[in-house]
C-alpha cells in the first residue's frame, strides 16, 4: 500500500496529466479511495502544503501556479482546513448564497476541482472551497462552489455533469440532486441576518 501510494505522490509532483479518473470513454476506475482510518492526526498533520497543492493538480508549474496562488488555507470552526478561492464579487454579496455541491469518489477529485475551475466562473461562481485536511476531504461534501443566483448554480451543475460523465460519485444526502447519480447537487443559504 505505501508503495503504490508513493508512486501515486511522485507521479503528482513530477507532473503527470492524467489521474486514474480519466472521463475517456471506457477508462477504468483505478481502485478504492482512501479511507478515513488509514492514517491518524499525528501522521498528517506535519504534511506541507505544498504536497495537498500538488495531489489536487496545484503543484505551481505552469496554468496551476496561478491557481494555487489565488487559493488561501482557511480554517473552520471545528478547526478543519479548507482550501478557498474567493472572487471579488464575493465580498459585496448580501442576498441568499446558492451551492453546487461536487462529490466525486475522493481518488477522482482531482480531476473534479479542475473541471470546478476552469468552468465555474464563466457561470459566475462567487467562491469555491475544497477540503484540505483528511477530515475535509473525505466530507460528501468536500467540493462545494457558491453562486449568488440559483440559475447561474443550476447552469453551472449542468456544465459539470456533462464534463464530469462517468466519474464515481459519493453523493451528498439532503441536497438537491441533478443528474441522478450523486455527483453534482445543490443547496441554499438564507441571506445573512
Amino acid at each position: 500500500v505505501k508503495e503504490r501510494y508513493a508512486r501515486a505522490a511522485l507521479s503528482v509532483t513530477a507532473g503527470a496529466k492524467e489521474s486514474c479518473c480519466s472521463r475517456a470513454p471506457g477508462a477504468g476506475h483505478c481502485g478504492d479511495p482512501i479511507t478515513g482510518n488509514l492514517y491518524e492526526a499525528a501522521q498528517t498533520e506535519h504534511l506541507p502544503d505544498t504536497a495537498l497543492l500538488a495531489s489536487l493538480g496545484l503543484d505551481g508549474h505552469g496554468e496551476s501556479a496561478s491557481l494555487a496562488a489565488a487559493a488561501s488555507l482557511e480554517e473552520d470552526r471545528s478547526g478543519g482546513r479548507w482550501l478557498e478561492w474567493n472572487g471579488p464579487r464575493l465580498a459585496a454579496h448580501r442576498g441568499a448564497m446558492y451551492k453546487l455541491y461536487v462529490s466525486p469518489d475522493t481518488s477522482c477529485l482531482r480531476d473534479a476541482l479542475r473541471a470546478v475551475l476552469d468552468g465555474c466562473p464563466a457561470h459566475g461562481m462567487l467562491a469555491c472551497k475544497v477540503g484540505a485536511d483528511l477530515h475535509n476531504l473525505l466530507r460528501p461534501d468536500k467540493l462545494v462552489v457558491y453562486f449568488a443566483r440559483r440559475a447561474d448554480a443550476l447552469a453551472a451543475g449542468r456544465q459539470l455533469l456533462r464534463d464530469l460523465r462517468g466519474m464515481s460519485a459519493q453523493g451528498v444526502p439532503f441536497t438537491g440532486e441533478l443528474g441522478g447519480r450523486g455527483l453534482v447537487s445543490w443547496g441554499a443559504d438564507p441571506p445573512a441576518t
